[in-house]
C-alpha cells in the first residue's frame, strides 16, 4: 500500500520521496499555525506554500492541499494544539488517501521568525522529531527548504531503522515537557523554541530519542506543572505508562541583563533521581539554539558518565518549607525561611540551593541540625515571587520545594500622573493642520482632574499643546512622568495629532516642528514611548494606560488616518499590566467633527469618564469598563466607520475613575 505524506496548501505540487521510500508518496499540507498573535496571514500562507514547494523538490513526493481538508481541520483541537487526534486522522486518510500529515507552526520575536514542522503517520499516529529553523521574513523560502530536507531525512531514518517510539530497543527515550519560566518577559515563542531545540539536539545522539505529545502536555497542565516546574512521583508513574520513556526532560528559561539562561535536567522516571542540571546562556534570541545544543550535549555526557560508572546512589534528600506558608504576604524584604530535610545527615549551607523567580539567591545566617534548619533571604521589593529551595549533591538535585510569596502593599491612596500631548497647528506647512487634537488633550486632563477627588490623593499633570510640543519637550515630558511616579501610582500618557511611518524604522509621532521628509531627526519614535512604559511598569511597578489618537498624516483631509495597530501591540507585548488604547485600527480614518468639538475617540472617552462607562452602577469605572464603553460609542458616533483597538497583556483590571 502506498504511504502518503499529507501537507495542506492552496496549491498542488508534485514531489517524491527518495529511494528509501520505494514508491511515490503524497504529502498533504495542513494550514500553518501561528503561535503568536503578530503573524500575518501572508506569512502563514507563504510558510506553507514554500514548505510544500521545497518538499516537491525531493524525488517521488507529491505535496498538496484542498479546501475540503482545510475545512476538516478547522477544529478546536487542531487550532489550539496543532495536533491531529485519532478521529481526524481517520477522516484525513479517507479524504486524501494519505499516510502522513505535515503540520507547521510559526512564531515571531522582534524581526525573527521561528518555524517548526513535523510529520505525523496518519495510520499509526506516530510523530517524527520536529524540524525547526530561524529566519527573517524575506528568507522564509530558504528556511523551509532546510526544514523540508530535514523532515524527509528524519522520515527515511525512521523507516530504515524502524524507530517505532515504543520499540526503540537500546535507545533511551526522553519525554520533553513544556519549558517553564518564572519571569513575565519570556514569550511563548521562546518556550516553544527551547523545547524544540533541546529535543532536536538530544535526538541527534544515536543512543537517545526525545519526543513530546499532546497527551503528555495535557497531563502536566492538569497537575500544574507550569506553576511548579517539578514532577511528582504520581506524575512520574503516569508519564512512564503514557510515554514508555526512560527519562523526563525539564527545562527552564530566565532572562536577566538582556541575556537568556537555559537550564535543563533529566529525571529518571523509574527512580526519581534528578541529574545535575546543565546551564548555558544566549546573548539574544538567535543564540538560543546554540545554548540548547550545549545544554543537551552536557546532559548526555553526564548521563553517559554515570551509566558507565554504574552509579546507583539514592537521590538527594527532599526539602519541605515549614515557614512561611504558600501565598503568604510579607512586609519586610529580609525573610526567615524555615525548612526540613528527610535525612538525619548534616547538611551544609553549600548543599542547599535557593532560587527566586528562577535566579540564584544568596542566603544569610544559615543554621541546620537534626533534620531542620533556617536561613534568611532578601525578597523583591514589589509584586509576588516564586521561592524554590532544593538540596544538592555532586550527583544532582533533590526534589525541590516551591512557594509563592506576595509583597503586601500599604493601603494608601495613589496619585494619578498624566502626560497629555495634542497638536493642531504644525510649523511645517506641508502637514495638514487639525481642528481638535490640542483640545482633545486639554479636555482629557480637565475631566480627569474633576472626576477623581475621591479616588486619588493627587492628580498631577503636564500638558504640551501645539508649539509647546517640540521634540525636545516631548522627550523631557516622558522623563518627567518617569521621575514623578512610584509603585502606588497610576500613569496615563495621552497623545493626539499626526504621525508617520518609516518602513525601515517604524512609527513616529509628529511634534510641532516635524518634517515628514526627515522623520528620524525631527520626529519622536514610538520606541521612546515604549521605553517609558517599560520603566513605569517593570522598574517602578506603576499601573499604566497609553491612549493614542495619533496617526499617519493624510493628504489634505482633516481626518486622522491610523496605522498604529502593530505599534500598540509592540508597546505592550512584553509588559506586565500594560493597557494600550488606540482611536482606530487598520486603515480606518480617526474622525473629528465640529458638532463634538473633539475627535470621536476623545468624545467617547469624555462621555465614559463622566459616568456613562459605569456599567455595573457601583460609581467606580475600571479600565475595562471604559474600554468597552468607548469602543461601542465610537462605532455609534461614526456609523461604524471607526473601531478603536486595545491591547491588554497580563494586565489586571483596576479602578480608574470615581463617579461623582
Amino acid at each position: 500500500m502506498n504511504k502518503i505524506v499529507f501537507y495542506l496548501s492552496t496549491f498542488i505540487f508534485s514531489l517524491s520521496f527518495t529511494n528509501a521510500l520505494a514508491q511515490d508518496k503524497k504529502i498533504a499540507m495542513l494550514e500553518t499555525i501561528a503561535v503568536t498573535d503578530d503573524i500575518s496571514n501572508l506569512i502563514k500562507n507563504k510558510t506553507r506554500v514554500e514548505l510544500a514547494k521545497s518538499l516537491n523538490l525531493k524525488n517521488g513526493i507529491l505535496a498538496f492541499s484542498s479546501t475540503e481538508i482545510d475545512q476538516l481541520m478547522k477544529v478546536d483541537v487542531f487550532q489550539e494544539h496543532g495536533m491531529v487526534d485519532e478521529e481526524h486522522r481517520l477522516k484525513l486518510r479517507k479524504l486524501s488517501e494519505a499516510n502522513y500529515a505535515c503540520i507547521s507552526r510559526i512564531s515571531k520575536a522582534g524581526d525573527a521568525y521561528y518555524i517548526e514542522a513535523i510529520l505525523i503517520d496518519i495510520e499509526t499516529g506516530k510523530i517524527e522529531d520536529p524540524a525547526s529553523a530561524f529566519t527573517k521574513a524575506n528568507e522564509v523560502s530558504h528556511a523551509t527548504n532546510r526544514l523540508a530536507t530535514e523532515l524527509i531525512k528524519k522520515t527515511i531514518d525512521a523507516i530504515e531503522q524502524k524507530r517505532d517510539i515504543n520499540k526503540i530497543g537500546n535507545v533511551k527515550k526522553i519525554v520533553m515537557l513544556e519549558s517553564v519560566t518564572n519571569t513575565e518577559d519570556i514569550s511563548n515563542l521562546i518556550r516553544f523554541m527551547v523545547r524544540g531545540e533541546l529535543s532536536k539536539s538530544l535526538s541527534h545522539d544515536d543512543g537517545f530519542s526525545a519526543f513530546a505529545n499532546q497527551e503528555i502536555d495535557q497531563l502536566m497542565k492538569a497537575n500544574y506543572f507550569q506553576e511548579s516546574g517539578t514532577v511528582e512521583e504520581e506524575q512520574r508513574v503516569q508519564l512512564g505508562k503514557l510515554s514508555g520513556a526512560d527519562y523526563v526532560c525539564v527545562s527552564k528559561i530566565t532572562k536577566a541583563g538582556g541575556k537568556y539562561y537555559i537550564e535543563a535536567s533529566l529525571i529518571d522516571i523509574m527512580t526519581g533521581r534528578i541529574e545535575d542540571p546543565q546551564i548555558a546562556s544566549a546573548d539574544d534570541i538567535i543564540g538560543i539554539n546554540r545554548a540548547c545544543h550545549r545544554v543537551s550535549t552536557d546532559m548526555i555526557h553526564k548521563l553517559t558518565y554515570i551509566s558507565e560508572q554504574g552509579f546507583k546512589a539514592s537521590p538527594p534528600p527532599e526539602v519541605t518549607i515549614l515557614s512561611p506558608l504558600n501565598k503568604e504576604f510579607y512586609v519586610d524584604q529580609l525573610k526567615r525561611i524555615e525548612f526540613s530535610l528527610n535525612t538525619t545527615e548534616n547538611w551544609t549551607e553549600n548543599n542547599i540551593v535557593v532560587e527566586i523567580n528562577g535566579a540564584p539567591a544568596s542566603k544569610t545566617e544559615y543554621s541546620y541540625s537534626d533534620g531542620k534548619g533556617y536561613f534568611y533571604v532578601s525578597l523583591p521589593a514589589k509584586g509576588s515571587c516564586n521561592l524554590t529551595v532544593k538540596s544538592k549533591t555532586q550527583y544532582g538535585y533533590g526534589k525541590p520545594a516551591l512557594i509563592t510569596l506576595i509583597k503586601k502593599r500599604l493601603q494608601t491612596k495613589p496619585r494619578l500622573v498624566i502626560l497629555a500631548i495634542g497638536i493642531n497647528d504644525y510649523e511645517n506647512s506641508e502637514i495638514v493642520d487639525l481642528d481638535y487634537a490640542a483640545k482633545d488633550a486639554s479636555d482629557f486632563v480637565e475631566i480627569m482632574k474633576a472626576s477623581n477627588h475621591d479616588l486619588y490623593k493627587e492628580v498631577k499633570s503636564k500638558s504640551l499643546l501645539n508649539s509647546e510640543a517640540t521634540k525636545e519637550a516631548i522627550l523631557d515630558g516622558l522623563s518627567w512622568i518617569e521621575s514623578s511616579c512610584t509603585q502606588d501610582d497610576v500613569a496615563i500618557i495621552f497623545i493626539a495629532g499626526h504621525g508617520g511611518v518609516d518602513n525601515r524604522d517604524g512609527y513616529y509621532y509628529f511634534p510641532y516642528g516635524a518634517n515628514p521628509n526627515s522623520l528620524r531627526s525631527t520626529c519622536v519614535p514610538y520606541t521612546e514611548f515604549n521605553r517609558t512604559l517599560s520603566i513605569l511598569l517593570n522598574d517602578l511597578g506603576t499601573k499604566a494606560l497609553f491612549l493614542t489618537d495619533a496617526c499617519h498624516s493624510g493628504g489634505g483631509i482633516k481626518t486622522r488616518s491610523a496605522t498604529v495597530s502593530s505599534v500598540v501591540h509592540d508597546l505592550t507585548s512584553t509588559e506586565d499590566g500594560a493597557f494600550s488604547f488606540a482611536s482606530s485600527t487598520g486603515a480606518q480614518k480617526s474622525m473629528e467633527d465640529s458638532k463634538w468639538e473633539n475627535g470621536a475617540f476623545t468624545e467617547a472617552l469624555l462621555e465614559g469618564i463622566s459616568g456613562k462607562a459605569d456599567a455595573d452602577g457601583d460609581r467606580v469605572i475600571t479600565i475595562l469598563e471604559l474600554i468597552n464603553f468607548v469602543t461601542g460609542e465610537v462605532k455609534n458616533l461614526t456609523g461604524n466607520q471607526q473601531t478603536p483597538m486595545h491591547e491588554t497583556f497580563n494586565g489586571n483590571n483596576f479602578p480608574l475613575i470615581m463617579v461623582q
